[in-house]
């Protein structure tokens, strides 16, 4: 499978978290509120009568081999083999206009699909007007609650979970072994601690490798990188206030996480020319073989040499093992579906055992099932990959920053990176944005 085509269409699912509030400066978000917690009456009480759901998302688009969207005919033939008086209408949309304006539109209009593909966490919550919270359906199957991975993930500020997980990610570098060697390295050689680290950025440089392609002119890596140092940097108590939206962006993990990037540049980890890239144009640098890592946020591309964990830094307060990672891809039921419960016994069977062990022997993604491992045990990088999901003590940066602070840190990336912005001016303009999200909500 082409490596650019299947990171790309990968990248469109990871990207639309902070697309989601691209233009948020001049856009009104939606009311606050929502449904609470659905009743618990009747929560199993599935109609036999002929019902179609309509289904938003982008996956359904995505037709290259080992994307979402081939499994999805599997997928709906076996959920209809147990419920077949219902039908499955999918609508796909393009990543970077789904959640803004398309997914936004519907729920001010309060008019739209039955469920929609969604993130969990404050992206979720920052539709929580259109949204029904899913608790109950949750503490109605134990099994399923219990055996899910990540779903911690998806819980909103308010306690709250709108949107169930269905694949999982974690933040990883990615390597060309045949780059390392051209510094007469191998992967072993990529260290796990960050003077060494540094170090061996200088040495690529010195033999004329790029040692981490990069690309800052859309900013998405900015946010990678920021969720990969501050999943590191932050004590227990500091995260769940920064899962609460309490956390002052003005904090030290952020402050630490961009002088940790900053001194990746000033150790010559980077081309020189990242602030004129996207992450696309990295991404091909280094497909094409012109650069030794990359940072991704997400299962890694079979035709790949392998992944290793970022470098722990000097004053991480986790374990070595731990990683940015969590819940991906998930579902949510809308507000206004006049079938809710049939819209949960199709979202149920996706994040189940069954569903979750067609998608995995179909598609080159994470499960996010205990004890399901599908076709992503093909390989000894998959099974590490996953074993790296998997680590207890993980944590998901990505999910717990409301959108528009991420949509604002995309924007300020390239002044950070060519250091025309401070620190302390960028992390200021990112707690202006959280304050305003906090007044929002309140």
């Amino acid at each position: 499978m082409n490596r650019i085509k299947y990171c790309a269409l990968a990248l469109a699912a990871l990207a639309s978290t902070s697309l989601a509030a691209c233009g948020s400066d001049n856009d009104a978000a939606p009311a606050a509120g929502g449904t609470t917690a659905t009743s618990a009456q009747d929560l199993t009480a599935i109609t036999t009568e002929p019902v179609t759901l309509e289904v938003w998302g982008t996956f359904a688009e995505d037709t290259a081999p080992g994307a979402v969207g081939p499994a999805i005919a599997d997928l709906d033939a076996a959920f209809n083999e147990q419920y077949p008086n219902i039908t499955i209408e999918h609508k796909t949309f393009p990543y970077d206009t789904y959640i803004t304006p398309t997914v936004r539109t519907a729920i001010t209009a309060q008019k739209g699909p039955d469920i929609v593909q969604m993130w969990g966490g404050t992206v979720a919550d920052d539709y929580r007007s259109g949204l029904l919270a899913l608790d109950n359906y949750l503490a109605s199957d134990p099994t399923l609650a219990d055996n899910l991975l990540l779903l911690e993930s998806f819980v909103g500020p308010d306690g709250s979970i709108r949107a169930v997980p269905y694949t999982g990610y974690a933040s990883t570098f990615a390597y060309n072994e045949s780059v390392l060697g051209q510094a007469g390295l191998g992967p072993t050689d990529i260290p796990s601690t960050w003077d060494e680290f540094l170090t061996t950025c200088e040495v690529l440089s010195d033999a004329g490798v790029v040692p981490i392609a990069a690309g800052w002119k859309d900013g998405f890596l900015h946010n990678w990188y920021q969720a990969v140092f501050v999943s590191q940097l932050l004590e227990p108590s500091e995260f769940d206030q920064l899962t609460r939206l309490e956390l002052p962006f003005t904090s030290e993990p952020f402050r630490a996480s961009r002088e940790y990037l900053l001194e990746m540049e000033d150790h010559r980890c980077f081309d020189e020319n990242a602030t004129a890239l996207t992450i696309v144009e990295s991404l091909e640098q280094f497909s094409a073989g012109n650069a030794a890592l990359f940072l991704w946020q997400g299962a890694p591309d079979p035709s790949w040499d392998g992944v290793v964990r970022p470098p722990v830094l000097p004053d991480s307060k986790v374990g070595a093992e731990v990683l940015d990672a969590g819940a991906n891809l998930g579902f949510a039921i809308t507000e206004w579906s006049d079938h809710p419960n049939e819209a949960w016994a199709y979202i149920d069977f996706l994040i189940g055992e069954s569903g979750q062990t067609i998608m995995t022997n179909l598609v080159d993604a994470a499960p996010n099932y205990l004890g399901v491992v599908g076709g992503q045990a093909d390989s000894e990088m998959a099974k590490e990959y996953l074993a790296m999901v998997n680590t207890q003590g993980n944590r998901t940066i990505t999910f717990a920053i409301p959108p528009s602070v991420q949509a604002l840190n995309e924007r300020l990336a390239v002044p950070l990176m060519d250091k025309s912005m401070s620190i302390d001016d960028l992390l200021e303009r990112l707690e202006d944005e959280r304050l305003k999200v906090v007044e929002t909500r309140d």
